[in-house]
């Protein structure tokens, strides 16, 4: 007996759309010139974060500061210099002209988190939460923060929306992905539950709810 068209239409909206996920990689080439900027470009704003860690040196000399509205972090942080307006790249070499006669090995990394910006991550994971956002920061960096991903995800369709884009990754590898997603501000990752979730719950719904409860507690999953 061949099912009905009726019967048929009544799981189509449970399928995943039938998209190819786009690879991590095409992704990152596409808004290269962005993060590029962010990491290279980016001007320090009132309210940044700054965490700088020297290298090889002894671990009190590495610290977190708070850009002030005037522009300067502390005012025993460099004479009071005004860093608000510099890049990344510019504050680096000023801390390693200023450290220069204070350590011995001037190698330091200079990491911004800037202000009012964060990455939305939710769905099918442990903790979906919105987390700060910073630069660098990767899709595997995100979902290991949200307490890795429920046996219910659907890994290989995680949606990624980015301002007009929506993109489909497949992160079906998860641990062994050569290639990392790097984020921007304001993304949005969605884990949708996995194609036979769905039609679990769609069946306890929308047949078995219509059961009277002694049969339903005889068909019950």
């Amino acid at each position: 007996m061949r099912p009905s068209k009726s019967y048929l239409l009544v799981f189509l909206p449970l399928l995943p759309a039938c998209v190819s996920p786009t690879p991590i990689k095409d992704i990152n080439q596409k808004y290269s010139e962005q993060l590029e900027q962010r990491g290279r470009e980016y001007k320090i704003k009132p309210g940044d974060t700054i965490t700088v860690k020297f290298y090889a040196q002894d671990p009190e000399l590495n610290q977190v500061w708070f850009v002030l509205p005037d522009g300067r972090t502390d005012p025993f942080f460099m004479d009071d210099s005004v860093v608000a307006g510099k890049t990344v790249k510019q504050l680096q070499e000023d801390m390693k002209r200023y450290y220069a006669d204070q350590v011995r090995d001037g190698e330091l990394s200079v990491d911004i988190r800037p202000a009012e910006e964060s990455v939305i991550v939710e769905g099918q994971l442990v903790r979906p939460l919105v987390f700060p956002y910073h630069n660098g920061m990767t899709m595997l960096q995100v979902m290991g923060m949200s307490g890795g991903y429920k046996l219910t995800a659907c890994l290989d369709q995680v949606i990624l929306r980015r301002g007009t884009d929506v993109f489909r990754v497949d992160m079906s590898d998860y641990h062994d992905t050569p290639d990392d997603l790097l984020l921007l501000p304001n993304d949005h990752i969605v884990v949708e539950r996995n194609v036979i979730i769905l039609i679990r719950d769609y069946i306890e719904e929308y047949v078995y709810g219509f059961f009277p409860p002694i049969l339903r507690s005889l068909f019950a999953f």
